[in-house]
């Protein structure tokens, strides 16, 4: 699966309010691959996306957004970049235009720029773009593209980018943004907004989120009215909600009515030039209440959205809208919700349906590709999927109904449509047929179309019906206000595809996640691309949510939990303890709340247990429920009643280490306090332990209390006492479980207690080779040098004292110092290790070797062991396109890739695909690298830029040619993209980056990439692609330099696979050191989770079931004699 790229921000020096430095190390870009398409090469960007002028060659951008000091914005841009030639002779495809995908007509040919593709320069020219600065949570943030490869036309030549540092002036805003007051609590809120005739039905979904822990209150229309100004209803209701959010804060707001009852707006993004609908470059757009920086129209034309009126784009709030015209749709839009939470049927959560369509003929562009991807990416193995393809042949009415019918959990349509109708194959769907679904309640979470129109709500659009329906349909929907787009010929890299990818990355991603932030995510994540007139900008505005923006999907058949609290409240009752089990706990949020004023939700740590202060006298009862992405929400009432009630008021833990936690090896005192909050008294009180889970053994299983009077508290004599396993890992859980007993009656006890230690892993290495080598920061045989280790401390405690020692490493690896000590690793922090190594000239280069270390501390007598994977010799190459074509080749049909100076990305020249007019209509070349070698996790990195016009199917696809093997694999596609300008071609947004991981092929195969340029025959063309600064980051060019050397190391412990995973995880484990093994799973706290054992020697495979596990990063460890190795493993 593909994994979400994270840029980690390197501020350097200090801030000031007229210019901020930032660095962007090259390694934080995520690996990019380049694909060999009909037309030419086209490179592909893990975490990137092409740009939007015709023309230029077909390159990903990536979007990087730094913050900025408060009340200054970002005015200019310069940056300093270094660079690297990594191939030559490489041909990209020029961008084609997109198309809607309303259009019957066939795709054009789309060629290059001719000022870019006939130039001898890199392009492009510079490295980042400043696309604008934006607001996240009021505070500026300035928004980058940043383009990591520089190519040459002329020459083919391709260069990486090494390093970059960029200087950002800034000056102070002309307006503040818009934010809000803080909170009196850390309870999220929704506001319903509605009309007054609906509004006892939605005050059950009110009572719903409230229970939940979401504070929830529905306001009218005529109350919006009479309390806001604005030019129209529209502005009023938005008006409205920025005094809300103010005010109180505000995370969800929900349009409880269709646009004969709620307001919306009419956004402009750019003309389409489709010409089949008078309203089509109108889009009803609910973003409009969600970013409520500034008004939408600051030149006040009363045109909203335009790029002139500095619309922030980025959400402030999540904003669904409930689009029911009655009462009686209203409370089946409530009623479907609860039934769907509820689990009133539990057999097609883990059910799936793919509705894909022939999209064009010419180029044959097949929907059911991308589909076919987002299965394979990111979708858990254990879904049944059920794929309805019009190139299968299997895709029709009848069979799309039977689908539906059965019932589905995730519906995904990737074809065409308008507000009335729904293609499905030949056929097409009408509202009466969406009426006729009957699921028995089985109700899809979410649809999601790409299709055109089908959820412009301002018509009776198709949508509305599949959340109106209340034997089947969808619970809530996603789609277009207007048209759709695609590429032709490229079904996997259309722009509506693009955030059809990213929403089910997320949506398995982050579990956590609810659709009003799924998708406001996703959006936001091509903002920086959203700054001009494009399709990206469309996107932006007619993407809207049809549902609940607090609902959460259930990404799996939810399990069923158990909640253990007081059996009554009393008028003393102050303290309301809940303990959840049935599922693991952590994560959980629980909701505790009277009839009166008492209210608070918290989110539960790994022991599953909470004890909830009451701050008044009860009222009514107490209601309790839990909720949480993979278990079913479960409620329960606990009535006023008369008794005793004995709870526990205090617990210390009196351990051997002093530490008021348990520890590992520690002895502890566990002292229980009682209070009697009850309105009965109660008499002869014990508490007795019967039996205890976890890396503990009891010692004292029981306390004495005596009598307690209502109202009274009493510590018990003795403590309990228990001791802890020395091997306990940070995050452990020990429960003690049992009985509270008196004469009155018994209760249940269960006291659940964490493991406090330390939590101690390997994260990265630097190397500083100026005195012993030739200071060029790589690791070569004769040299001796520094060997940096940053260990990270995911555990619950500071590690003090903590060493490092090498123990396992190969022959021709010394030390002159092999260990290091630090003070102190504070939680959540890093220590850096600092050593002295040396490699004998006889050092085989390239080569991987693994080494072997210990860590200890004198915290809580901690130890582990761990592994880094060392690179030795010059494995990197670059290319930034300044001597030449540096082993890069380019050939095809009407090869126009060259080296040129008029456009580039960091010095002068860059690899262009086009002439003085662009390219040209039937193109198919590549510009490919020089053969190269690969190096553990090796990633590939270059900048673009291009020009494209608004329709086509041209474009760059990003090709690796395994040469170990024979084989090759299209990484990505760059094309189609930009609304026209007023010279005929597209509108250009400069030079962005792309970067794609090669870490899933072995170090030391051998490559070449290529950047294959395909253009159609439809006449439309642009000015071309240009790719600067191309690296392959670990690579190395030529032969491995290891005849009759040592082979690569043997890791201990393979990839995990799959990874992400959700059921189980199989691993490869390698040992030829006698003695016992262990495979341990540990939690981001350092606590171990699953573990597995067996003996030594091992060459086998391994699955580690891991489908009880909460979705998070964990890490896996494998350890036998005198070996250890570690690896990141990502639930789902």
């Amino acid at each position: 699966m593909n994994t979400v790229l994270i840029l980690v921000l390197l501020i350097s020096a200090a801030v000031s309010a007229t210019e901020i430095t930032a660095q962007f190390p090259s390694e934080l870009v995520a690996d990019y691959t380049l694909q060999t398409i009909s037309t030419g090469t086209v490179p592909h960007l893990q975490g990137a996306y092409p740009g939007t002028e015709q023309g230029v060659p077909s390159l990903p951008q990536l979007p990087w957004t730094l913050p900025l000091p408060s009340g200054e914005r970002a005015v200019s841009l310069k940056s300093t970049a270094i660079w690297e030639t990594v191939a030559g002779g490489v041909s990209i495809s020029p961008l084609p235009a997109p198309l809607p995908l309303i259009l019957a007509a066939e795709a054009s040919a789309v060629t290059g720029r001719d000022e870019i593709y006939t130039a001898d320069s890199f392009w492009p020219s510079e490295p980042v773009l400043l696309s604008g600065t934006g607001f996240i949570g009021g505070l500026p943030q300035a928004e980058l593209l940043v383009t990591p490869m520089r190519w040459n036309p002329a020459t083919g030549e391709l260069q990486k980018l090494v390093s970059l540092e960029i200087h950002i002036e800034t000056a102070p805003l002309g307006e503040h943004p818009f934010c809000r007051a803080g909170r009196d609590n850390d309870s999220r809120r929704m506001l319903i907004v509605t009309e007054s005739s609906l509004e006892t039905t939605f005050e059950a979904l009110a009572d719903r989120r409230t229970d939940q822990g979401i504070l929830t209150e529905v306001v009218t229309l005529e109350t919006v009215y009479s309390s806001s100004s604005g030019r129209d209803n529209a502005e009023k209701l938005r008006n409205y909600v920025k005094d809300y959010y103010t005010q109180n804060g505000l995370d969800y707001l929900l349009l409880g009515g269709d646009t004969d009852l709620v307001p919306f707006r009419y956004t402009y993004a750019m003309t389409c030039e489709a010409n089949y609908h008078p309203r089509e470059d109108s889009l009803p757009c609910d973003l409009y209440f969600s970013d409520l920086d500034g008004t939408w129209d600051a030149n006040g034309n009363d045109i909203f959205g335009e790029v002139a009126d500095n619309v922030d784009l980025h959400p402030d709030i999540f904003v669904g809208r409930a689009a029911v015209e009655n009462v009686s749709e209203a409370q089946i839009f409530v009623n479907n919700i609860a039934s769907y939470e509820d689990c009133l049927h539990d057999d097609f959560y883990e059910r799936v349906l793919f509705l894909a369509d022939v999209l064009w003929t010419s180029p044959y562009t097949n929907s059911g590709d991308s589909k076919d991807y987002i299965d394979e990416h990111f979708l858990p193995d254990y879904l049944f999927v059920t794929k309805l393809y019009k190139a299968l042949g299997n895709e029709n009415l009848y069979t799309a109904m039977a689908a539906f019918n059965q019932g589905q959990n995730l519906v995904n349509h990737d074809g065409h449509a308008w507000y009335s109708t729904l293609g499905v194959g030949d056929d097409y769907m009408y509202a009466s047929d969406v009426d006729a679904i009957d699921s028995d309640g089985k109700f899809a979470a979410v649809m999601y179309s790409i299709g055109c129109w089908s959820a412009a709500f301002d018509f009776d659009a198709i949508a509305e019906h599949f959340v109106t329906n209340q034997y089947g349909g969808c619970i809530a929907y996603i789609g277009n206000s207007s048209y759709g787009w695609g590429s032709p010929g490229n079904p996997l890299y259309g722009y509506s595809d693009a955030l059809d990818h990213l929403f089910f990355n997320y949506l398995y991603s982050d579990w956590s996640l609810t659709l009003g932030e799924l998708l406001a995510q996703t959006k936001e994540y091509f903002i920086p691309y959203s700054q001009w007139e494009n399709v990206y900008r469309w996107h932006q505005y007619e993407v809207n949510l049809l549902g609940d923006p607090s609902f959460r999907p259930y990404r799996k058949t939810p399990v069923e939990i158990e909640i253990i609290c007081p059996d009554i409240v009393t008028s003393n009752t102050s303290i309301f303890p809940v303990q959840v089990s049935g599922a693991d706990p952590e994560g959980l949020t629980v909701c505790v709340h009277d009839e009166g004023s008492n209210y608070e939700a918290v989110e539960l740590d790994a022991t599953g247990q909470y004890s909830f202060a009451l701050t008044q006298p009860v009222t009514g009862s107490v209601s309790v429920t839990v909720t949480g992405p993979a278990v079913r929400r479960t409620t329960e009432v606990v009535a006023q009643s008369t008794g005793p009630d004995p709870v526990i008021s205090q617990l210390t833990v009196n351990d051997s280490q002093n530490l008021g936690h348990l520890s590992p090896g520690c002895t502890a005192g566990i002292a229980v306090t009682l209070l009697n909050q009850g309105n009965e008294d109660l008499t002869g009180v014990d508490i007795t332990v019967t039996s205890i889970s976890g890396p503990g053994t009891l010692t004292q299983n029981s306390s004495s209390f005596g009598d307690i009077a209502a109202g009274n508290q009493v510590a018990g004599s003795p403590e309990l006492a228990l001791s802890v396993n020395s091997s306990a890992g940070t995050g452990s859980v020990v429960a003690l479980s049992g009985q509270i007993t008196s004469d009155q009656g018994t209760w249940e006890l269960s006291i659940p207690m964490l493991v406090y230690a330390p939590g101690l892993f390997f994260t990265t290495y630097s190397v500083d080779d100026e005195t012993g080598g030739n200071n060029n920061g790589i690791p070569e045989p004769g040299e001796t040098f520094q060997l940096d280790l940053n260990i990270a401390n995911l555990g619950l405690l500071a590690a003090e004292g903590v060493s490092l020692v090498m123990y396992d490493f190969p022959a021709w690896v010394t030390w002159p110092q092999d260990s290091a000590w630090v003070a102190s690793i504070p939680e959540d922090s890093t220590g850096t290790f600092s050593l002295t190594c040396t490699l004998s000239s006889g050092a085989p280069s390239p080569s991987f070797p693994w080494f072997y270390f210990d860590l200890a501390s004198a915290t809580a007598g901690y130890t582990s062991e761990d592994t880094l994977r060392l690179t030795v010799g010059e494995t990197g190459i670059s290319n930034d396109v300044e001597s030449g074509a540096s082993g890069w080749t380019h050939s095809g049909t009407s090869d126009m890739w060259n080296i040129t100076d008029t456009n580039s990305h960091s010095s002068s020249h860059s690899w262009f695909c086009g002439g003085s007019g662009g390219y040209v209509n039937n193109m198919n070349c590549g510009l490919v690298s020089p053969e190269l070698i690969l190096a553990p996790d090796a990633s590939i990195e270059f900048w673009t830029s291009f020009d494209v016009a608004i329709y086509g199917s041209d474009g760059i696809y990003l090709i690796i040619h395994d040469l170990t093997s024979g084989t090759a694999d299209t990484l990505s596609f760059i094309g189609s993209g930009g609304a026209l300008g007023p010279d005929g071609k597209g509108i250009g947004t400069g030079w962005v980056p792309f970067s794609f991981d090669l870490s899933g092929f072995d170090a030391g195969t051998s490559v070449q990439i290529e950047f294959l340029f395909m253009s159609d025959n439809d006449g439309d063309t642009g000015n071309g692609f240009y790719i600067d600064d191309i690296s392959i980051e670990g690579a190395y060019e030529g032969c491995t330099g290891m005849s009759g050397g040592s082979p690569v190391a043997v890791s201990p412990m393979g990839t995990p696979y799959p990874n992400p995973s959700q059921e189980s995880v199989t691993v490869r484990l390698f040992s030829e050191n006698q003695g016992n093994w262990n495979l341990n799973l540990f939690d981001m706290s350092g606590r171990m989770v699953a573990e597995t054992t067996g003996i030594s020697p091992v060459n086998t495979t391994v699955n580690l079931d891991v489908s009880d596990l909460t979705p998070g990063v964990y890490f896996l460890r494998f350890s036998a004699e005198t070996q250890t190795s570690r690896k990141l493993v990502i639930l789902r």
